[in-house]
Parts: structure tokens; C-alpha cells; sequence
């Protein structure tokens, strides 16, 4: 899996939003590097749950942002945000039974995918609206 890059293309014209999807794709080319360098069991989880954490928080924050600007679809925005979550912790859960064999190629390649894919279409859905509103 490449490490992700950030470009303009992923730029949702939220200032906000777009520093916390750079932090996002920090938090996983960290946890890239770490199962590439054979980091070791806790540092690894540390670097999961801080991704963890981080996207909880993003994604509450993201959210409120459109709750407050009256975005029509935020009910299924949120739906997409609780279906991730939920996968990720499992990949947590896993990762408390196997310790660092749960963090493989494939895991890692699904979050970034997940990412890029839901910035550049759901999270694009929104960005004229959020402009609109000056939310910039």
C-alpha cells in the first residue's frame, strides 16, 4: 500500500475538515511505516487507537459542522461515519487477540481507500453547500 498523500483534489473547501483529513492520512502512513518497520505490539496499538480516536473525533466534529449548516443528507453522512466505525473496531478487536499480525497490507489499504473514496464522494457532496454557508 502507497502511503497516502494529501493534494488539493481532497480539499473540501472546509479549512477545519480539510486539516483533519491531512491528520487522518498522517495517523495511517503512520501506522503504515510502524507495520513496515515492525514496530512493536504496543506502539502499534498506540498508533491504532490514536487513529481510532482521531476519527471519532473528526467525524463528531464533521457532523455538527453539517448539522449546523442544515446539509440535507447529514443523517446518512452519519450513517457512513458509524458504518466505518464499526469496522474499525473490529480491526481493533482483532488486533487485541493477534497483536500486530491483525494490521496487514489489506487493513491498511481498506482504511485508506475508505478514506480517499468518502472525501472524494461523500465528503464532496457537501462542499458547495458547507461554502454557502461560509464555512470556510
Amino acid at each position: 500500500m502507497p502511503r497516502m498523500t494529501w493534494g488539493d483534489q481532497y480539499s473540501v473547501g472546509v479549512p477545519s475538515i480539510d486539516t483533519q483529513h491531512q491528520k487522518m492520512m498522517a495517523l495511517l502512513n503512520r501506522l503504515h511505516d510502524g507495520m513496515m518497520a515492525g514496530t512493536d505490539k504496543i506502539a502499534l496499538g498506540g498508533t491504532l487507537q490514536a487513529l481510532i480516536d482521531y476519527t471519532m473525533m473528526h467525524f463528531k466534529f464533521e457532523e455538527d459542522l453539517l448539522a449546523r449548516a442544515d446539509y440535507l443528507d447529514c443523517a446518512a453522512h452519519r450513517q457512513e461515519h458509524a458504518e466505518l466505525m464499526r469496522q474499525i473496531q473490529a480491526i481493533r478487536q482483532e488486533y487485541e487477540k493477534v497483536g500486530p499480525r491483525a494490521v496487514t497490507i489489506p487493513v491498511l489499504s481498506f482504511l485508506a481507500n475508505w478514506i480517499a473514496n468518502h472525501i472524494l464522494g461523500t465528503d464532496m457532496r457537501y462542499r458547495q453547500h458547507m461554502i454557502a454557508k461560509g464555512a470556510v
